[in-house]
């Protein structure tokens, strides 16, 4: 009794309360909404989170009320449906119903403030900043407008007191404090969700000063609220949806203001709006979707989670994301968001880039970086580089790719940003041009910066891995979307890099580190635009089935097999029917390795068909590339078999090998008939028949030999099927960055080609198989670069055609992931219409220009016409090293023979490496002991082949790092045998043939530039200069300033030798970006790379580069060295002198003084081969560190 009346004298002292509190002004034109039972039903099934089901209802209550003339029900119905519509990330529907709420409450002559508030909701959803604050504005400004307060009573002093209405905070704060009665719960929600809004919107712009700010003052005024909303509840007044919104607000506004303190470092003010947003958010309707991390505040990583151990991050992540309308496969396609941080070109350009109108894109993002620049806003002028930069690498463009990469790495560098974004692409774009050291080199800047940003969090407690598990596990809010993209770009790079160089255990350990990173940040990916989320997916799609082809490398099948299925997953969710069908041709080969050959089989057909269906021959190639493997295995393991059987002299013995034999292989005949084609399987099956029923022992092992043959008869075919490919025009012209992740390890294809052809059909097949390698190669070196030729306009032909076709391919690529068929088939027959004009003029080019076609594609030459331009008197030389044999060709004009060396490559990469240490150290029986070991390995197992006088040397690989002429036999070294002279590859002998012509007496010649150093200066370069001058009538001599790049350029037409005496660097990573060192000039940087030597038009007799390198101090494939000495051979010279190592430039002037001395008079092989031996007679310059690094390219004569 005494309790009943208690509660009932509180209630009455709380009406009174509220009853006394405050009562609107007359003509406010205040209202409080009462909700009809059905929008209320509407609402609360919102509330609920059954939105199909509330989406019925409340477009019935729209109809209801507009039959009625209700427009305020009408419009709390449609702002209704636009906050659903938001939270099922519809926003172009929840735009709709947000504009006709406003429409219809102006038009019925009331205040739509709390429209504005949801409208700011919902563009706080969208990371609109702009319009987010722009409407949460309006709606406060709106509500304080029809709030009217009296003047604040006379001061003490005497003053008048202050009226409240044009102070929009403290009539807020009224509004908060002085409700009404009963309350108007519009005007309370209003604010909730304006405030929040803010506070949310200030996070999100990252000015965490700002949102505390806000964010103090909207908790504050919730919280005030709180009693009212509950006693509004108890009594009927306030709705189950609408109490919702109100701890929505309160939990919105409290996470928020908490994650501004901890970014602002005050982790305790942090703590304590985490406990307001913990209590809250029990109440306010959201799901609890624990995220795949804790925040710093949270102790640790949650397991599952709940809403007593929410965090800001947690909170966010239930706030923005749905798993069920945030997927992919309901999402409704969405419009681009302008952010208006950042101009209205950078916008523009965004817009026409997610629409796939590459072309106008790029001109955007152009007058985006000019206007950035002229502003000064370092971050538009960032982003603007890395997204054009991206963007040329989708059309194919990789040289304009690198450079405006690089621009934004600079641009990050000089200002206090993060350049892990674009070191990462540039690291995926390096490993998929197959610049496999390079790609991890960026790979590991791009992770570099992020630690580099991160680290002083740890307070000395430095932990590589750590601080990358935090980084994505903890990105904090707003959630650092540079940061994790770089972490997970950089890793999934390094795992295809890894996969590609077939450092299996290494892709395995490094790839599923990136898996775990890449699931933890698919919450957030899945809210990104359109195209971050298909790149996600591709990146973590690629990774996946790197990971699962590894396993499969590695023998184990199963696990294999299992990742490729999930890598699948992941490649339709980013609409990439190529990787899907790259996965699934796995799979198919995965049952062949098992030996489950009919499910291999019928599965390798299906995909075959379907690669017909799509076109997409990389596909072909790669299976078939595959399977030759497997034959090819097979045909090692028989090779092995064979000895063994001739030595069985038991009949049951053989017998029981002969059934063993027939059972592994005859599997292979039925079920692979479609791969081994109708002659061969019919053959194998033949053969196989024969074997079955002989006893004779010869019989047997004929038909053994037989079967060998078909397998790598079959083998072969299926290699030589994939370097068409890899040769093919369509290959060449390739430009989709994902389809370039298979060609990036065609080297592999070719190597296994070169065995096997030496295996079955003799030297001159595997040699005409290496050059070709050779020449694809040279090709993927000048990819690197935009090169600039002399033949210029053959070379803007070109050029144009080849960015026709890769914006078509760009435009496809968007087409088929869900275009119109119609449009699909035009630009497919747009595509065969450009690459048929493309044909047309690389075949014109091969016929006019084949030093220009052999830029642009592959043109070797067969091995019958090598042997027609090697001298009579002269011998060739070409190496080539595998993994565990070394092959040379020991070629003349008449014959060609081939020795194998026994030899492992890593074996042969030692001996040079410790060469060219024992070199620099100038110690000489240390030396000479290397040297004859290496004369041991590379010449004597060919010297009965040499023939003639002089040797022509074709280094391989790392073998481009020795001295061929220093190599010593226990006597004498071999330029006191033979003159030599190198070339890049046999081929190329033709053009620097070509290119013979007399002597001539006008020498140019640059010495010691000034380069702004003095530590650089070459005192003796001068010297040297000014003696070989002497042998000249009327030299052109150019020292210090005149000896600058852009005189190089346009002064040495016209002259018979160019000399070049001054300091080079050689890049073996960017070879394209090795240079001679020359003075500044007004438009040069004084670096006269190699990609510009390509434009130079030049007709001399010989290019000396009498250089002191300063980069060739490791040893890798050589292409740095090859990269320069063709580039002058294109560029019209067919010799060109150059040096390995950095040596003094005393010796140096000696060297060259007494080689133009023999020059008058003898071939230019010879003229170096006595240089030489006049530094060897010379026991200050015996040693071969002085004479050995100076060799000739070229033609010899």
């Amino acid at each position: 009794m005494v309790k009943g009346f208690l509660k009932f004298l509180i209630f009455i002292i709380l009406l009174s309360i509220i009853s006394c509190a405050s009562v609107p002004m007359p003509g406010s034109s205040t209202f409080s909404f009462v909700s009809s039972t059905k929008l209320t039903e509407g609402h609360n099934l919102f509330v609920k989170k059954e939105y199909e089901k509330a989406i019925v209802i409340l477009n019935d209550v729209v109809s209801d009320a507009l039959s009625k003339g209700n427009l305020i029900e009408t419009a709390h119905a449609h702002g209704q449906l636009g906050i659903l519509f938001a939270e099922m990330i519809n926003y172009s529907e929840a735009e709709k119903h947000h504009r006709e709420a406003i429409s219809l409450t102006e038009k019925a002559g009331y205040d739509p403030s709390i429209f504005y508030a949801q409208w700011a909701i919902t563009r706080a959803r969208m990371w609109d900043y702009e319009n987010g604050m722009k409407y949460a504005d309006k709606a406060l400004s709106l509500l304080a407008g029809r709030w009217k307060k009296p003047p604040t009573p006379p001061s003490p002093t005497g003053g008048e007191g202050k009226r409240k209405g044009g102070d929009r905070d403290a009539i807020i704060d009224d509004v908060v404090a002085h409700p009404g009665f009963p309350p108007d719960v519009d005007a309370m929600k209003t604010v909730a969700m304006a405030e929040s809004s803010m506070v949310l919107l200030y996070l999100i712009k990252d000015d965490n000063e700002n949102a505390v700010k806000i964010g103090e003052m909207a908790v504050k005024h919730i919280q005030g609220m709180e009693g009212l909303i509950k006693f509004g509840s108890m009594m009927g007044r306030v709705t189950e949806g609408e109490r919702a919104e109100f701890y929505k607000g309160l939990t919105l506004s409290s996470a928020s203001t908490s994650q501004a303190f901890i970014n602002l470092g005050d982790d305790k003010k942090g703590d304590e709006y985490l406990k307001i947003a913990q209590g809250a958010f029990v109440n306010s309707g959201y799901n609890y979707i624990p995220p795949p991390y804790s925040s710093p505040t949270s102790g640790g990583r949650q397991e599952g989670g709940s809403e007593k151990g929410l965090t800001p991050e947690g909170f966010f992540y239930s706030f923005f994301y749905d798993p069920k309308y945030a997927d992919e496969s309901v999402r409704i396609k969405e419009e681009y968001m302008v952010d208006s941080r950042y101009s209205e070109d950078y916008n523009m350009a965004e817009k026409l880039y997610q629409e796939g109108r590459h072309g106008e894109a790029i001109s955007f993002y152009k007058s985006s970086i000019e206007k950035a620049k002229s502003k000064g806003d370092k971050e538009e002028l960032l982003y603007s580089y890395d997204h054009l930069g991206w963007l040329f690498a989708e059309l194919g463009r990789f040289p304009d790719s690198e450079r405006y990469l690089k621009e934004a790495i600079k641009v990050a560098e000089e200002s206090d940003l993060s350049p892990s974004i674009p070191y990462g692409e540039l690291g995926t774009i390096k490993g998929r041009m197959g610049n496999f050291e390079k790609g991890l080199e960026y790979s590991k800047k791009s992770l570099n910066a992020v630690i580099e940003k991160r680290k002083a969090k740890y307070k000395g407690e430095f932990n590589r891995d750590k601080i990358i598990d935090d980084a994505v596990e903890h990105p904090g809010f707003p959630p650092k979307v540079w940061l994790f993209k770089a972490i997970t770009m950089s890793e999934g790079g390094e795992t295809s890099i890894y996969y590609l160089k077939g450092d299996y255990k290494r892709a395995i350990e490094t790839g599923e580190k990136a898996i775990k990173h890449f699931k933890d940040v698919e919450y957030m990916v899945r809210l990104a635009v359109k195209r971050e989320r298909e790149n996600y997916y591709q990146g973590l799609g690629w990774t996946t089935l790197s990971i699962g082809d590894s396993y499969l490398n590695l023998g184990e099948i199963e696990k294999g097999r299992k990742i490729l299925e999930e890598a699948r997953v992941h490649f339709k969710r980013a609409r990439l029917h190529f990787g899907d069908m790259i996965a699934e041709g796995l799979i198919a080969y995965s049952y062949i390795l098992e030996g489950d050959y009919k499910k291999g089989s019928e599965l390798s057909k299906t995909v075959f068909k379907k690669i017909e269906e799509s076109g997409f021959e990389e596909i072909k190639w790669k299976m078939r590339y595959e399977f030759a493997k497997v034959l090819y295995k097979e045909s090692r393991e028989l090779d092995r078999e064979i000895p063994f059987l001739y030595q069985i002299s038991d009949p049951a013995e053989g017998e029981k090998v002969k059934r063993k034999m027939l059972e592994r292989n005859r599997p292979k005949g039925e079920a692979l008939s479609w791969l081994l084609g109708d002659e061969s399987s019919k053959r194998l099956l033949e053969l196989m028949a024969i074997l079955e029923k002989t006893t004779n022992r010869d019989e047997m092992f004929l038909s053994i030999k037989s079967l060998n043959n078909i397998l790598k008869e079959t083998a072969y075919q299926n290699y030589m099927g994939a370097i068409e490919h890899i040769e093919s025009i369509r290959a060449n012209l390739e430009t989709d960055i994902n389809k370039r992740l298979f060609q990036a390890n065609k080297q592999e294809v070719y190597r296994d080609a070169i065995l096997l052809a030496l295996d079955l059909y003799g030297p001159a097949s595997a040699f005409e198989i290496l050059e070709r390698a050779k020449a694809r190669a040279f090709l993927d070196l000048l990819a690197n670069r935009q090169l600039i030729t002399k033949d210029e306009n053959l070379s803007k032909e070109e050029r144009e055609l080849k960015f026709n076709i890769g914006e078509i391919h760009a435009r496809l690529y968007e087409e088929e992931k869900g275009g119109e068929a119609d449009t699909i088939s035009s630009l497919k027959t747009e595509l065969e219409t450009r690459l048929g004009k493309y044909r047309d003029l690389v075949i014109g080019i091969k016929r006019e220009n084949p030093d220009f076609a052999s830029l642009i594609t592959v043109s070797p030459l067969k091995s019958d016409e090598i042997k027609a331009l090697i001298p009579q008197d002269g011998t060739l030389l070409e190496y080539y090293l595998s993994n565990d044999r070394l092959l040379i060709w020991a070629i003349d004009s008449r014959e060609i023979h081939i020795a194998v060396v026994p030899v492992s490559r890593d074996a042969v990469i030692g001996k040079v490496r410790e060469y060219r240490d024992k070199v620099i150290q100038l110690k000489n029986e240390e030396l000479k002991k290397v040297s004859a070991e290496l004369f041991d390995i590379l010449i004597k197992p060919v010297k009965p082949y040499i023939k003639g006088k002089r040797l022509c040397i074709v280094p391989f690989d790392v073998l481009h790092y020795l001295p061929f002429q220093a190599l010593w036999n226990g006597e004498k070294y071999l330029i006191e045998e033979y003159p030599l002279f190198y070339l890049p590859s046999a081929s190329v002998m033709k053009f620097t043939f070509d290119k013979r012509r007399e002597k001539g007496e006008k020498l140019i010649a640059f010495g010691n530039p000034d380069l702004d150093n003095p530590s650089l200066d070459l005192p003796f370069a001068q010297k040297e200069v000014e003696k070989i001058s002497t042998l000249y009538k009327e030299p052109t001599v150019l020292y210090r300033n005149d000896a600058n790049e852009d005189s190089a350029k346009k002064k040495p037409a016209g002259f018979d030798i160019i000399h070049f005496a001054s300091h080079a660097e050689f890049s073996d990573i960017d070879p394209m970006y090795s240079n001679i060192r020359l003075a500044k000039s007004d438009n040069e940087d004084g670096r006269f790379e190699t990609a510009e030597v390509f434009s130079l038009n030049i007709k001399p007799y010989l290019v000396v580069l009498s250089a002191c390198k300063t980069g060739v101090s490791v040893v890798t494939s050589g292409d740095e060295i090859i990269g320069m000495n063709r580039a002058w051979i294109y560029a019209g010279t067919p010799s060109v002198i150059s040096s390995l190592w950095s040596v003094s430039d005393i010796s140096t002037s000696f060297l060259m003084e007494e080689f133009y001395k023999n020059l008058k008079v003898k071939s230019k092989d010879e003229a170096l081969r006595d240089a030489e031996i006049s530094l060897i007679k010379n026991k200050d310059y015996s040693h071969p560190f002085y004479w050995a690094p100076f060799y000739l390219t070229g033609d010899f004569m």
